[in-house]
């Protein structure tokens, strides 16, 4: 019953909701299943919602033998943050532009060293699916022709796109995170070298990016070639 009581505050910190909901007729709420905790927070780790959906069985037999173990379950699960997010350590990196790069723009320059904190970035970028999610769960207002540009249902793992500076605010907010600084970026995107691109200095191929006159985006993390040094 203790590991039920740490399931369900664990799940109401990272929801914002109980587990069940309150119980309408005597014994209702013995017999409901809570709901998938990706359901609410798509971005968290299925191995998270795996433990949490164990310890709060309403079969005994079903949670974790012991703190113990749940405690060694629930850190391993918090390091599969890896599944979604890169870690982006702390230190100094070079942003910007030298002068032998011809195609730099002025606002590029001059290449200065910058130091940053650590901190961690989405390894691909938010879906369709994702973004679907929190209007369905937040009835955020998007724009009248959001779904000319976006099909969460069909094509879940594309990137989603026609949205504001707002949206992705509120989206970033939503599920615990923020927007990047224009430094992070760059960094998170160049490595602590300043590369031309994230995977170095070789010219962009259809292996490493997705690029010129396509018909559409591409579905995320299908070009691992093309991972920054960190693995975004």
């Amino acid at each position: 019953s203790d590991l039920y009581g740490l399931a369900s505050v664990l799940y109401h910190a990272l929801t914002g909701k109980p587990p069940v909901a309150k119980e309408r007729l005597p014994g209702s709420i013995h017999a409901q299943a809570p709901a998938p905790l990706r359901s609410h927070r798509p971005d968290l780790t299925r191995s998270l919602e795996k433990l949490l959906n164990e310890a709060l069985s309403k079969n005994m037999r079903q949670r974790p033998l012991d703190a113990r173990s749940m405690l060694k379950r629930l850190a391993r699960s918090l390091e599969d943050v890896t599944d979604t997010m890169v870690g982006v350590p702390q230190g100094i990196f070079l942003r910007g532009a030298g002068p032998e790069d011809p195609d730099a723009r002025k606002e590029e320059q001059p290449q200065r060293i910058v130091e940053v904190d650590g901190f961690f970035v989405a390894k691909t970028p938010v879906t369709a699916e994702q973004f679907a999610a929190f209007v369905y769960k937040t009835g955020h207002k998007l724009v009248k022709d959001w779904l000319q540009y976006n099909d969460p249902e069909n094509h879940p793992n594309l990137p989603v796109v026609h949205v504001h500076w707002h949206d992705a605010e509120a989206y970033a907010n939503w599920v615990g995170a923020r927007l990047l600084t224009e430094a992070e970026w760059e960094k998170a995107a160049r490595g602590p070298e300043g590369r031309l691109y994230p995977w170095g200095e070789a010219v962009p191929n259809r292996g490493m990016a997705w690029f010129g006159e396509q018909p559409g985006p591409r579905e995320v993390g299908t070009l691992p070639a093309g991972a920054s040094p960190y693995g975004a």
